[in-house]
């Protein structure tokens, strides 16, 4: 009954006119409503981004509350192939390797 009254309001009394003049109205709203919809798309992914930023800001987080000797124990593991003892020479000479270089490169910046 409501679109039998507005197809005839809005087709001047003939439900024929005004059934074609909704067709050609939803033609023409198409492209507004396709706008629209990659509007709301774009403010979703934008959204995701910062979403995405507070995970991984929670996650830094998160991680920082985990003591420093398990991190270094971990990473021991992970260069040692699963050997801590390993991971700790290995750890020792690279630091001994990097040393000469943080020397020059303090040296450089003192001069």
């Amino acid at each position: 009954v409501l679109r039998d009254g507005y197809e005839r309001v809005n087709g001047d009394g003939s439900k024929l006119a005004g059934a074609i003049r909704r067709v050609v109205h939803a033609a023409e709203r198409k492209p507004r409503d396709a706008l629209k919809k990659w509007r709301d798309y774009l403010a979703i992914a934008r959204s995701q981004g910062l979403l995405n930023a507070l995970k991984a800001r929670e996650l830094k987080e998160t991680l920082e509350k985990i003591p420093n000797r398990v991190i270094k124990d971990a990473y021991e593991r992970i260069v040692g192939d699963g050997s801590k003892v390993t991971g700790v020479i290995k750890r020792l000479l690279h630091a001994a390797h990097r040393k000469p270089r943080e020397a020059l490169k303090k040296w450089r910046d003192w001069v």
